[in-house]
């Protein structure tokens, strides 16, 4: 399993460095916050974690909200968290890489059920993620 996370964790690096590439020769042009999943999500996991990418030619600031939905059926229903989300101001640089990690534990009491879910974040008003997956 090391093997394939380590190898996960060098295409996540070099996908970085491609798509800063191309936001600098693009003028600015690709100006975006994009997000993948660090590690598979099962019924035993305890968090999620988030690799997020800052492509925006800007420096962001975040703190510890999210939005986690469950799917069901053709509708999405909001996981209410357990707890106030905590805002810190991490400083999130452009053409950088931070990992964001959602405590399953503490915000919804223990690991999610099976089912397809949608992990969304939001930067200022002007940029977000939102990532779709299934447990």
């Amino acid at each position: 399993m090391t093997g394939r996370c380590f190898t996960a964790a060098i295409f996540t690096k070099l996908i970085a460095i491609l798509l800063g590439i191309v936001a600098i020769f693009s003028g600015g042009r690709y100006e975006q916050v994009d997000a993948t999943l660090a590690s598979e999500i099962t019924t035993a996991s305890e968090e999620i974690v988030v690799e997020i990418f800052n492509y925006t030619g800007k420096t962001l600031n975040y703190g510890m909200s999210f939005m986690l939905e469950k799917q069901d059926g053709d509708t999405w229903t909001y996981l209410e968290p357990a707890e106030p989300f905590t805002e810190l101001g991490i400083v999130h640089r452009n053409l950088t890489t931070q990992t964001f990690t959602v405590d399953l534990l503490r915000y919804f009491g223990g690991p999610l059920e099976e089912g397809t879910y949608r992990l969304s974040k939001t930067y200022h008003a002007d940029y977000s993620f939102v990532i779709e997956f299934t447990i």
